[in-house]
């Protein structure tokens, strides 16, 4: 365990620190500023603390410890440094809103993190940095938590702004504040949404943000039935390097994907479909071992599966073809 010590991760704006008397206005837009900057600060410090002395581990453990956090910070970055001395704190606000959805992935991996986190440490391959007065991220723990717990606070910030605004004499930043609350409200619902349902339908919305927004994949109506990961050996399209790929496959009701990860964090896929549109060929061990062919819509891909207790297990769930063409009937409609 390393300790490391707070930096100036971004400038402080020589209009912050003017004195005298001030309005509400302004009062307002150094409350933001401060509380944005120090976000940054605590973050980029502790980001480049961790990386800095975990250099060793690979590419895609550390996409999975810290999934897009980098783009997090570079947003509100980019957001401090265009605010100005006639700026109002609506503006700041203006600027954050279309890249809230950042958040979203961000906080679908945090389980993902966490045990990421655990193997790592149990490998003897992580340190550990201990960040010298941070009472927001002591731990590396708190730093997973710590930008769900910031998104969590605009709400209550921008609510308190509106009412010290005089809607008589500025309505033009009410209506802006209130424009604000409504964006950053939309993200906190959904973020709410995840940590109000039953477990299971917190890992279906987990699943659902950890796809390229490209998907526009919907889950939360589903049931999932079976998850893991599996090898792909061969894809018809060639569009996927064959070998080492890992492939994920979700059986849920109504669905089947195989997936690809585009990193650490977020995939895409390669078969979305449902199972009356997918046929799966039981192969041989001799063709591939614990082998399973997914076929759907001109596409093929052959998958090992980790286990042959893993391979039955989605047999039973999935409509099954043997190699001699004679149809299985699913145990189960999904």
């Amino acid at each position: 365990m390393v300790k490391a010590a707070i930096v100036e991760a971004v400038d402080t704006p020589i209009w912050m620190q003017s004195s005298g008397p001030e309005d509400e206005r302004t009062m307002m837009k150094k409350e933001l500023v401060a509380a944005e900057h120090s976000y940054v600060q605590v973050c980029t410090t502790a980001l480049n603390s961790y990386l800095q002395h975990n250099s060793g581990i690979s590419k895609r453990d550390k996409e999975s410890l810290f999934a897009n956090l980098d783009q997090i910070i570079a947003v509100h970055r980019q957001a401090l440094q265009q605010i100005t001395e006639n700026s109002l704190a609506s503006d700041m606000l203006k600027t954050l809103a279309p890249h809230l959805h950042l958040y979203l992935p961000y906080i679908a991996n945090i389980p993902q993190a966490f045990l990421t986190l655990s193997r790592l440490r149990e490998s003897g391959n992580f340190v550990d940095v201990i960040l010298e007065d941070s009472f927001d991220v002591p731990t590396i723990e708190a730093l997973f938590e710590f930008p769900k717990q910031h998104l969590e606070d605009y709400t209550t910030m921008i609510k308190n702004f509106i009412e010290r605004t005089n809607a008589s004499t500025d309505p033009q930043e009410v209506a802006q504040l209130n424009q604000a609350l409504q964006d950053f409200s939309v993200i906190h619902q959904q973020v709410k949404s995840r940590d109000t349902v039953p477990k299971h339908l917190t890992r279906l919305w987990d699943i659902e943000h950890s796809f390229i927004p490209e998907e526009n994949m919907t889950l939360n109506s589903r049931e999932l039935f079976h998850e893991g990961s599996s090898r792909l050996v061969r894809d018809s399209k060639e569009q996927v390097a064959s070998g080492n790929e890992s492939v994920f496959v979700y059986i849920l009701k109504g669905l089947v994907i195989c997936a690809i990860p585009v990193n650490g964090y977020s995939s895409r896929s390669l078969i979305k479909t449902p199972p009356e549109n997918l046929l799966v060929r039981d192969v041989s061990d001799n063709e591939c071992k614990n082998g399973l062919e997914f076929i759907s819509n001109g596409r093929s891909l052959l998958l090992s599966v980790p286990t042959s207790a893993l391979k039955r297990k989605w047999m039973t769930d999935l409509p099954i073809q043997y190699d001699g063409g004679k149809p299985l009937t699913s145990r189960l409609v999904l």
